[in-house]
């Protein structure tokens, strides 16, 4: 009778249970609510993709080396020009796609889609060059009012010379040079599809290409050899950014006074970047060129890396009463902005440009 009456008091009646469960239900869904409260307002995560990824030092990445990152899904490809981060999708169905050490390339086991360390389409079906983080986000993240300059950074001679070696192309220009203008061709189609794919970027507002052909008394090869190897890539490179409705910059270093009329006349160059005063200062060549091209920078990068703050100061107001008040002209470093310039002296060319009002 007592292990009866012991029993009963755990027994619940109807009315019981379905109270209880009233509660537990409306228990459950606030406690959802709070952990779905939670998980909304705590901080966007900096890891894994769609965060930020932390991929490494640039010092881990040596040069030629393709790396995959697994917690962002894309690879990490340091080649001579720099680093490129590549999204792991196929441009053809979205398949992820492998690196081939063996093969030196991407290739898709899905449908054999093939493309260069560059991420460049070189075979198969996919449509188009696979996606490049770092050009897109940047575009996608320009402030209003900005424009993007880009470009495939190498152009067809430093690849030239990359490849074979300056000594090696010197010679195969006399000895073999349908093996030169073979690698040129590769070089030149691989760059012209790269260019297809930044011209589809709304926010580009030029093609900016790069390509030392001189040093400093001329050409690093014939003006005819430039002619034929390079010149006619870069032609390719300027129609296509103008059927884009882009027009077309171009940096190159060295003395590039016996050609420099095929690239205005002939390829079609909109402007031209990089200037020494050893070579030819800004000024001359803005009042030889100024009325048929935009010139872009000129300030010595010795002056820039070298002079003090004042000199910096001189220069760039020089050069803006010069070049800037005729028009066709952007004052800026004469080559680029390496990290022996002084913060100062940057900032002083900065300062004083921006003190101008535009015309």
């Amino acid at each position: 009778m007592a292990e009866k009456e012991k029993k009963s008091k755990f027994k619940l009646t109807r009315g019981q249970f379905l109270g209880i469960a009233w509660v537990g239900a409306i228990g459950l869904v606030i406690g959802e609510t709070i952990l779905a409260l939670g998980r909304f307002i705590q901080p966007v995560s900096t890891g894994g993709f769609g965060g930020l990824v932390y991929a490494g030092k640039v010092d881990e990445f040596p040069v030629s080396s393709v790396n995959y990152i697994l917690s962002g899904r894309f690879f990490i490809v340091r080649n001579s020009d720099g680093l490129l981060a590549i999204w792991q999708k196929c441009t053809h169905l979205g398949c992820a796609v492998p690196w081939s050490d063996g093969e030196n390339k991407f290739h898709c086991p899905c449908h054999g889609s093939l493309f260069t360390p560059e991420g460049v389409v070189e075979g198969g079906p996919a449509p188009r060059p696979m996606d490049l983080f770092p050009i897109e986000y940047v575009h996608d993240n320009l402030p209003e009012g900005m424009g993007l300059l880009s470009c495939h950074a190498g152009g067809i001679f430093e690849h030239l010379s990359q490849i074979m070696s300056i000594e090696k192309l010197c010679i195969a220009v006399y000895e073999q040079p349908d093996l030169v203008r073979a690698v040129a061709d590769r070089a030149g189609e691989l760059i012209k599809a790269y260019h297809r794919q930044l011209l589809d970027l709304d926010g580009l507002v030029a093609i900016f290409q790069g390509d030392d052909m001189g040093f400093r008394t001329g050409t690093l090869i014939t003006p005819d050899q430039m002619r034929e190897y390079s010149l006619r890539w870069h032609k390719q490179f300027a129609d296509q950014a103008h059927e884009h409705g882009r027009p077309y910059f171009l940096h190159s270093c060295g003395n590039l006074g016996s050609i420099m009329d095929d690239l205005v006349e002939v390829v079609g160059i909109d402007a031209k970047h990089s200037f020494e005063d050893a070579i030819m200062p800004v000024q001359e060549f803005h009042a030889q060129y100024g009325d048929r091209i935009g010139v872009l920078g000129g300030l010595d990068i010795n002056i820039l890396s070298g002079g003090s703050e004042e000199e910096v100061r001189a220069q760039t107001r020089f050069l803006m009463d010069t070049c800037g008040s005729v028009g066709r002209y952007a004052v800026g470093s004469g080559n680029s902005i390496p990290s022996y310039v002084p913060v100062d002296n940057y900032l002083a060319l900065i300062d004083e440009a921006l003190a101008r009002k535009p015309l």
